[in-house]
């Protein structure tokens, strides 16, 4: 079930519907820093960054002004047909937004990587794109993305399902292990809620 974690000067309680726990602003920061990191060796996941991506937008989908993400496949365009690995249908069903998975553990998109994906949005007609990957886009790449209508998605590199920490503008998702981590915490400078999410 995915869980909603946010600071006290983030995500409202009035969007969920469960109870709040508290715990300190310095652990969740390190409980973060180590999901973003490569320390994740002992789990395995069941499925490739991509389709973990897929899976977990779609069963957050309404965060995102959609109604439904699918997976891979072919879109066309005005000049040839994109692959692209994952597309989001939005509430409405009239139109959809391009959702690209990047992997990188070393450095985060460039601003050429970024450019592409403009490129991609335009050519397929989609309304706008959004971009998953374990690191914050670099400088450039940010400013495109702002001025396209791109939304960063920020994954754990070794996502599972249900193994997880996703963080998007002031909301940050969190799966099984972390919220273990959370919940054993007893002091806090900070709040935690837990989201009324669906397995």
């Amino acid at each position: 079930m995915p869980r909603d974690l946010a600071e006290t000067s983030g995500l409202s309680r009035g969007e969920t519907s469960a109870g709040v726990a508290t715990v300190q602003a310095s652990t969740i920061s390190a409980l973060l820093n180590y999901r973003w990191g490569q320390s994740m060796s002992q789990q395995t996941s069941w499925r490739s960054y991509e389709e973990v991506a897929r899976y977990l937008l779609d069963q957050m989908a309404g965060h995102f002004g959609l109604g439904r993400v699918e997976g891979k496949q072919l879109v066309p365009g005005a000049s040839t047909e994109w692959e692209i690995d994952a597309k989001g249908i939005t509430e409405n069903n009239e139109g959809f937004v391009v959702i690209e998975c990047r992997r990188y553990t070393t450095q985060g998109v460039s601003q050429g990587q970024m450019g592409g994906l403009v490129f991609q949005i335009q050519d397929t007609g989609a309304e706008r794109g959004i971009l998953v990957s374990p690191l914050p886009p670099q400088s450039g790449a940010q400013k495109v993305a702002a001025s396209h209508n791109i939304q960063h998605v920020r994954l754990s590199s070794d996502s599972t399902t249900t193994d997880y920490v996703l963080q998007f503008l002031k909301k940050t998702f969190y799966g099984a292990s972390v919220s273990e981590k959370l919940d054993a915490q007893d002091t806090s400078d900070a709040t935690v809620t837990r989201g009324s999410g669906t397995d």
